[in-house]
C-alpha cells in the first residue's frame, strides 16, 4: 500500500508492503515567508498636507521639512480687542538656542515665522499663512491675531486676500481647524532664511489651550 504526502517543499512516497519509501523534491525547512513592507515613515502632520490646497498669495510649503514641534496653541476668549484678546503659540525653535533667524519685514522691522490656519471645507483643506510673528524670548512673543474668536475676525482680517471659498469662511465654534508654523514671512510673501515648518497640528475652533 502507498501513502503520499507533502514534506515541506517535497513529496515522500512510502511502499508499506515492499517497504520501501521515494523522496522527490527538496525537502527542508518550509521558506521563510517574505518580510512585512516597512510601515510608511510618519510625517507627524494631523492630516495629509499634501492633499490640502494652499490658497493665492500663499507660497507653497508642504514639501518643507518638520524641523520644529508646536507644543502649545491658545485661543483667547475674547470677542473684543484688548491686551489679552490676541491667541498665542508656542514652538521649539521660538527662542534660544537653535532658534528660527529673523528677516526682515517688508514695512519695517524684523519678523520670525508664520502662523498658517487651515479649514476644511466641501471635504478638502485650505489653508493660509496670515499671521506674522516674531518671538524675542521665552516670554516675550508677538503674534498679533487680534480676537479670533470674534465672527468674522478670521475672513475679515486673516485672509480676504486669499480666495474663494476661503476668503469667505468663518470657522464655527468647536469646528476642527488646522494649524501650524513656518520660518520667516509667507504672508502674501516668501521671505525666509531657512525653509523649516512644524507639524500640522488640530484643535477645536473654540478657547482653551491645547498641548501637543
Amino acid at each position: 500500500m502507498n501513502y503520499t504526502s507533502q514534506i515541506a517543499s517535497g513529496t515522500v512516497t512510502v511502499d508499506t508492503d515492499a517497504g520501501t519509501f521515494s523522496i522527490t523534491g527538496v525537502v527542508g525547512a518550509s521558506p521563510k515567508p517574505p518580510d512585512p513592507p516597512a510601515p510608511p515613515t510618519p510625517s507627524g502632520d494631523a492630516i495629509d498636507l499634501s492633499a490640502a490646497i494652499i490658497t493665492a498669495q500663499s507660497p507653497d510649503v508642504r514639501g518643507w521639512p518638520i524641523t520644529a514641534k508646536l507644543t502649545a496653541v491658545y485661543i483667547s476668549p475674547s470677542v473684543n480687542d484688548g491686551p489679552d484678546a490676541s491667541m498665542n503659540v508656542d514652538f521649539t525653535k521660538r527662542w534660544g538656542a537653535g532658534a528660527w533667524p529673523f528677516v526682515p519685514g517688508s514695512e519695517g522691522g524684523d519678523l520670525q515665522y508664520t502662523l498658517w490656519v487651515g479649514c476644511q471645507i466641501l471635504g478638502l483643506w485650505y489653508f493660509s499663512g496670515p499671521i506674522l510673528c516674531i518671538s524675542r524670548g521665552q516670554n516675550d512673543n508677538y503674534v498679533p491675531t487680534g480676537p479670533v474668536m470674534r465672527q468674522g475676525q478670521l475672513p475679515d482680517n486673516w485672509y480676504y486676500y486669499a480666495g474663494s471659498p476661503l476668503a469667505g469662511y468663518q470657522p464655527k465654534n468647536g469646528e476642527q481647524v488646522a494649524w501650524f508654523i513656518t520660518a520667516g514671512i509667507q504672508r502674501r510673501n516668501d521671505i525666509h532664511v531657512v525653509a523649516e515648518r512644524t507639524q500640522v497640528v488640530l484643535t477645536p475652533f473654540a478657547p482653551g489651550t491645547y498641548t501637543f
